[in-house]
């Protein structure tokens, strides 16, 4: 067991953690102008058409990656004569629970090049560190937590592979993940990024959570390699070229999503992002609402983030079809988001004066007392949604044929829960994200 030095990557004193961006003042007055614009749309133009803007526009997205998936030449790599070397960096933080196995499945790949693993622990505070000596790989051991960037930017410097795969201690890769990985790598690409698959999902949270990763690190990552738009390069696992890692700076240390930060630089280089459809891997997923609410919150907030860093690339034909079209898209989440939390809160509202009003009118006539369900009609909404569920249902269809399981009436169900149940958790996290961001609140991991 070998025990490496620690190379010192601190974050800055000021950095963009501290979001000097926003203002408490700001936000406040933001939301009331948005709640201010959409209650008098509403009443002047109607529900329907006030949601079908952002809608409209995610159908065209839908469409596009659906028709752009019919029409893609299906190929598989052929095995290379000889394998580059390749470094494992697993960076991990009191991940008792899962380093052990993380590292069995990264022994057990078949990956036919010279391969190392070194594990950084983060300053883990439970046994990491004693599974991870017990298991006889290369330690690097951080005294206090320094950041996930941090870490993957020691192992990397520490690293001996041409190639290095940066996985998470909650993700266990399949046997021929690595080799697949190194077969898409050509001259002009940086990365290549994999499928993902929740391990093990049984729970309801965990369930639609895998029908979202199905898509996103399916089917649209698929697409997004033929178009060349592919947009992260996902914490779970990616396979870097070490040399070109090292070029542009390694892992931005005071990001709070260095995955996608990092991917958006090696595009703005000029270097190509790929993706293996076959390599794939398993991770772990937040088990609850609120944990899930956290992941989305830094997500999401760091996208808008890396916007602000990187917004020279948006509608730059510099960048080709990532500027021109997948970088400006990106932005239908959060319109969507904006326009869904701001309509129900509205909605609410309006209904609650309505209740209220109707009571004291009931009461004042001494009449008999009844509930109506809603005051404003259904139609447009059952109009909206036939629209929406249609392209939605054939793309839950065709991610999980690509994810090789049957598709069956309980994804189904679960198709119309994303759509339906689903997608207005996502969009709260969207709004709230777009307003922490605007009201200068702090990054938390």
């Amino acid at each position: 067991m070998n025990t490496l030095p620690i190379i010192s990557l601190k974050r800055k004193k000021k950095s963009r953690w501290d979001n000097d961006f926003g203002h408490p003042l700001l936000g406040i007055v933001v939301f009331l102008a948005f709640v201010l614009l959409f209650w008098w749309a509403i009443d002047n133009v109607g529900y329907f058409w006030v949601m079908l803007v952002p809608n409209f526009l995610l159908l065209v997205l839908t469409f596009i990656f659906l028709i752009a998936y019919l029409s893609l030449p299906m190929k598989k790599n052929k095995p290379l004569k000889e394998y580059p070397s390749m470094s494992v960096i697993v960076p991990a933080y009191n991940a008792s629970k899962t380093i052990g196995k993380a590292i069995d499945a990264i022994k057990a790949s078949r990956y036919p090049g010279e391969l190392e693993i070194i594990v950084v622990d983060d300053g883990s505070k439970d046994e990491t560190y004693k599974i991870t000596k017990e298991k006889g790989v290369k330690v690097i051991r951080h005294e206090r937590n320094l950041g996930k960037a941090s870490a993957l930017n020691n192992g990397i410097l520490a690293a001996k592979g041409e190639l290095v795969a940066c996985i998470d201690s909650d993700t266990y890769i399949s046997k021929d993940a690595l080799r697949l990985s190194a077969e898409e790598f050509d001259e002009k690409t940086a990365a290549v990024t994999v499928l993902i698959k929740v391990h093990e999902p049984e729970t309801l949270i965990e369930r639609l959570q895998e029908l979202e990763y199905a898509v996103g690190f399916g089917l649209y990552a698929l697409v997004g390699k033929w178009l060349n738009i592919i947009f992260v390069t996902p914490g779970p696992m990616t396979v870097f070229k070490r040399k070109i890692l090292i070029d542009v700076g390694l892992f931005d240390v005071d990001n709070v999503t260095e995955d996608l930060e990092i991917a958006w630089r090696l595009r703005e280089k000029g270097y190509k992002i790929g993706y293996a459809l076959d390599a794939v891997v398993y991770t772990e997923v937040p088990p609850t609402w609120r944990a899930l609410l956290k992941q989305r919150l830094r997500w999401y907030r760091g996208k808008l983030l890396n916007i602000r860093r990187y917004k020279h690339m948006l509608f730059n034909p510099k960048y080709e079809d990532f500027g021109m079209f997948m970088l400006p898209f990106t932005f239908t989440a959060e319109l969507m988001g904006i326009t869904l939390t701001s309509l129900l809160f509205i909605f609410l509202v309006k209904q609650g004066l309505w209740f209220f009003t109707a009571t004291q009118a009931t009461l004042a006539a001494h009449a008999p007392f009844a509930i109506s369900t809603f005051t404003i009609s259904g139609i447009s909404a059952l109009v909206m949604a036939f629209f929406l569920i249609l392209p939605l249902l054939f793309v839950a269809y065709v991610s999980r044929v690509l994810t090789a399981k049957k598709f069956d009436f309980g994804d189904f169900i679960i198709a119309l829960l994303t759509a339906f149940v689903y997608s207005v958790f996502t969009s709260f996290a969207y709004f709230l994200s777009f307003f922490q961001e605007i009201s200068g609140v702090s990054y938390k991991w």
